[in-house]
């Protein structure tokens, strides 16, 4: 689901209901709810990384932290670049197909990188290697995954916390303008929007940090 279909769907959340609120609200809804998700998640994805045997390389937009970083001298294969899903507790992957695949990404890539001198550092989206395993061809990252502009999110938690998350805030908002209409004689109950809406944020926000499970940075 793309951005444009979620705010259709923020927007869907109230019907019948004709928002007082405008389009633009629930475009800057759902931005602060990606933003959010990102800035709070700390969900982590894999995938692999082409080298050209010199000593930097640069990230992918999505990519904020890599936390693992391993050798590996199999080819970058498309059903095995899938995402590793840490934010409920344990790792789930999209297919089995695709764990099977990631799992045999991983064994390879520990064959070539145990009892290596191999090191890494990250400056800002540049990864600086070095010592890198004569028999490498690319890397296995383990990363904080971010949430980009164009991208088609698949996976439903995420859809469904981005569209809580959005319509509370447009609750707020439509409740703001409804509690201005009391200016002009409208007695519209406003005030409880607002504070409906900051009630589900504050629960979403909450759930969002309580049930993250980062990795743990590396040594």
């Amino acid at each position: 689901m793309d951005r444009e279909q979620i705010e259709a769907q923020v927007k869907g959340e109230f019907e019948p209901l004709a928002l007082a609120t405008t389009d633009y609200v629930i475009r800057e809804a759902v931005q602060k709810a990606i933003d959010y998700w990102n800035e709070f998640a700390g969900f982590t994805a894999s995938k692999m990384i082409t080298w050209s045997k010199g000593s930097t390389i640069d990230l992918d937009d999505d990519m904020d932290e890599v936390v693992r970083l391993y050798p590996s001298d199999l080819p970058a294969m498309p059903y095995a670049i899938t995402p590793i899903w840490s934010i409920f507790g344990f790792d789930v992957l999209d297919r089995t197909l695709e764990d099977v695949a990631s799992l045999w990404y991983y064994i390879n890539a520990l064959r070539i990188y145990l009892g290596k001198d191999f090191s890494w550092k990250q400056v800002d989206t540049t990864l600086y290697v070095d010592n890198v395993p004569s028999g490498a061809t690319g890397f296995l990252a383990v990363y904080y995954k971010l949430i980009v502009e164009g991208e088609d999110i698949q996976q439903r938690e995420i859809i469904n916390w981005l569209v809580r998350y959005a319509k509370a805030y447009v609750t707020v908002e439509e409740g703001k303008r409804l509690r201005k209409s009391r200016l002009i004689g409208v007695d519209l109950d406003g005030e409880s929007m607002v504070s409906d809406g900051k009630e589900v944020l504050e629960k979403q926000e909450d759930w969002l940090r309580d049930q993250a499970i980062f990795l743990p940075v590396r040594e």
